[in-house]
């Protein structure tokens, strides 16, 4: 099943690629190491009370797209680590964040993950190492 990049989606249509490689609300936020609440925020996402993460959906419909089921690929990712995948994939921070729908200004999200000023995000980690994977 191939997913146009630049589809919006809902939590419906999340909840359905989720159901489609066959995982959980916990697996899934189990695979993307998104901590405690991981679970709590895919069921949000999923009935619409919170808005869908746009790298979120990038990376689900990635992993469509790959048949990707695996297991954790070798988180937690360094801020270094994330961005030596960026350069290897030939992005700059903006063009990475219009890849992933992350707006406006995801490119300074990107910037401030790579400088350690916020944590990185575990499923941008995530989807740039499938990114590299394939």
């Amino acid at each position: 099943m191939t997913i146009a990049k630049d589809a919006v989606w809902a939590g419906a249509e999340f909840k359905a690629a989720r159901n489609a490689i066959y995982l959980s609300q916990r697996d899934m936020a189990e695979v993307w190491s998104m901590g405690k609440n991981g679970e709590r925020t895919i069921r949000r996402w999923e009935s619409g009370d919170t808005p869908l993460n746009p790298v979120a959906a990038y990376c689900i419909k990635l992993m469509l797209d790959t048949g990707c089921r695996e297991e954790n690929p070798g988180l937690p990712m360094t801020s270094a680590e994330f961005k030596a995948a960026r350069y290897a994939l030939g992005y700059s921070a903006r063009s990475l964040a219009l890849e992933w729908g992350m707006g406006e200004n995801g490119g300074r999200t990107i910037r401030r993950w790579e400088s350690g000023d916020t944590p990185l995000n575990p499923v941008a980690a995530y989807c740039i190492k499938l990114m590299l994977d394939t």
